[in-house]
């Protein structure tokens, strides 16, 4: 990779689970990067174990294809809303972007926070309608629906016009006619050749490059990847990183790679456009520049948007400390959480010193929902850590707090219930879309606040009619008081057979249980009765049981 090819940088955005991974697998295996007699891998990019599990993507991931002595860089973007902002940095370093839509549900909630963000930085998107083997695809409405959605965010005359590309990531073909399937992937190939076009930026101009994203290896330590903005980036070079702080420290880049398909190849040279990995630079983090050393030249910090939930992280003061953990010392969380606010733009860390915490260590970790909090919990428990939570509590500025889009597909006939439930939950009914072939579900879409739904897990729990594809939660917080435990044992099945059919169940069988001390429990269903007073003035045994507090967890 000494040769430096006309080279083109896209970002593949979309909603979740629209295909973007999967087209992805196919460009990689169809331009040769991938070996055409090894094993075929669903999703190759998700590398992490948690993605694999999830079937999302949660970092995004850079890599290189060559099709036609043309070099295009692609970058593989989350799809959930959570993690916008790994989709914020990496909009920073390409050219433009793919816009990929699911050819039967159209644009969804994260298809529209993605493409502001790709018009805001004055990208013209190539939408990509995908998944056009389904039997339900709606080519002709779907394109429809995504340049209302292109008016709708103040699209310019030049992104109206955007090109469009049909194709099946799946069956492995793309074609520029709706009703014409394709043989390969070679007209997406032309179109990014023919729509794309390469920043102009200066190969004589000072060296600079903007820290985009982090990595680590055992044997050269923390690893920055960016794209080289401007000039010409050596390796054994004398350079300069310019840090958050207005710091400036010198350092040699020890050692430069380049990406080609799943592989870093090392590099000797890499020139202004192309995306690298460099070593050597102790302590970068995200958004720092790196420079000449002759000439220092910082790059404005990337914006992040604020996070809007926040949970309480703290050590495991629980009976049943140390049992799955290694590191279960105040001192091990904050170390580990500090780590991860190297990479973790998104989140932010607040130590706690009141009486809230009870005289443990704890901390309040703010995210930008409860995925993006789960998949960092999920992570540290694997990793060894032992740790206790709070409930997710919605982060509220000046007075208001944040809503979200909330779309649900039912039949017709059923459409009734479920806007009576988000009404109930004071969501407004803002678009009420039915199929004119009557064979595909109607959509209803409603902005309800978030912390309404956040103790909730399944939707209309309670409605008796229909079927119904949540992609909501819950509408209305269920009544009633909380199962406890009455003293230290383990949970067992013919136990909670009862349980089941008055709360939902937090533990499962078998697991272990225990009663903090201290811990008191009235009933909640009524008002404690006077008690009738007996001829000499006490109350009888049984009013007398009345009055007593039940044992609680």
């Amino acid at each position: 990779m000494n040769e430096h090819l006309p080279c083109r940088t896209v970002a593949i955005i979309a909603h979740v689970d629209h295909g973007k991974t999967t087209l992805l697998d196919c460009l990689l295996r169809q331009s040769g990067t991938l070996s055409e007699r090894g094993p075929v891998v669903e999703r190759v990019m998700d590398s992490d174990p948690q993605e694999r599990e999830r079937g999302i993507t949660i970092v995004a991931k850079c890599t290189a294809v060559e099709w036609q002595g043309h070099r295009v860089q692609i970058v593989d973007t989350p799809g959930h809303q959570d993690f916008g902002g790994e989709v914020e940095r990496m909009l920073r370093m390409v050219d433009s972007v793919l816009l990929v839509v699911d050819a039967v549900e159209g644009p969804m909630p994260q298809t529209r926070y993605v493409l502001r963000k790709a018009l805001e930085h004055g990208y013209r998107p190539l939408v990509v309608i995908n998944k056009m083997d389904r039997p339900r695809a709606r080519a002709n409405e779907v394109l429809d629906m995504i340049f209302d959605l292109f008016s709708a965010l103040g699209a310019s005359d030049r992104q109206l016009d955007f090109p469009t590309v049909y194709a099946s990531a799946k069956a492995g073909w793309a074609s520029l006619q709706d009703d014409a399937p394709g043989s390969d992937m070679s007209p997406l190939f032309q179109a990014i050749i023919d729509h794309v076009e390469p920043a102009a930026m200066s190969l004589t101009a000072p060296c600079q490059l903007q820290v985009s994203t982090l990595d680590y290896s055992e044997y050269v330590g923390r690893i920055a990847i960016g794209r080289v903005q401007a000039g010409r980036l050596r390796r054994g070079m004398q350079a300069v990183c310019c840090r958050r702080s207005g710091a400036q420290d010198l350092f040699r880049v020890t050692k430069l790679m380049g990406f080609r398909g799943l592989e870093r190849v090392e590099l000797e040279e890499a020139i202004a456009g192309e995306i690298v990995a460099l070593a050597g630079i102790e302590g970068v983090t995200i958004g720092e520049t790196i420079c000449a050393a002759e000439h220092p030249a910082p790059m404005p910090l990337i914006p992040i948007d604020e996070p809007t939930i926040s949970m309480l992280f703290g050590i495991n003061s629980s009976p049943f400390a140390g049992r799955e953990g290694k590191y279960v010392t105040g001192r091990q969380l904050r170390e580990r959480l500090d780590k991860e606010l190297e990479h973790n733009v998104g989140l932010r860390l607040e130590a706690l010193r009141d009486g809230s915490t009870q005289g443990t260590e704890a901390w309040k970790i703010y995210g930008r929902g409860t995925l993006h909090l789960s998949v960092l919990i999920e992570k540290m428990r694997r990793e060894g850590y032992e740790m206790t939570v709070g409930q997710p509590q919605v982060v509220i500025r000046d007075g208001e707090e944040p809503y979200e889009l909330a779309v649900v597909s039912v039949p017709q006939a059923f459409s009734g219930t479920v806007i009576d439930k988000l009404s109930r939950r004071f969501a407004t009914l803002m678009r009420h879309e039915v199929d004119l072939g009557g064979t595909a579900t109607p959509r209803v879409r409603g902005a309800e606040p978030r912390a309404d739904r956040l103790p909730q897990r399944v939707p209309h729990r309670y409605a008796r009619r229909g079927r119904a594809l949540p992609l909501v939660r819950a509408l209305r917080r269920l009544g009633g008081g909380a199962a406890a435990a009455r003293e230290r044992r383990d949970d067992r099945p013919a136990g909670l057979r009862d349980g089941d059919l008055r709360a939902q169940r937090a533990a499962g069988a078998r697991a272990p249980l225990y009663r903090p001390a201290g811990a008191r429990l009235w009933r909640p269903d009524r008002r404690p009765a006077q008690p009738q007073q007996r001829s000499g003035g006490q109350p009888g045994p049984q009013e007398a049981a009345d009055q007593r507090p039940l044992d609680r967890p």
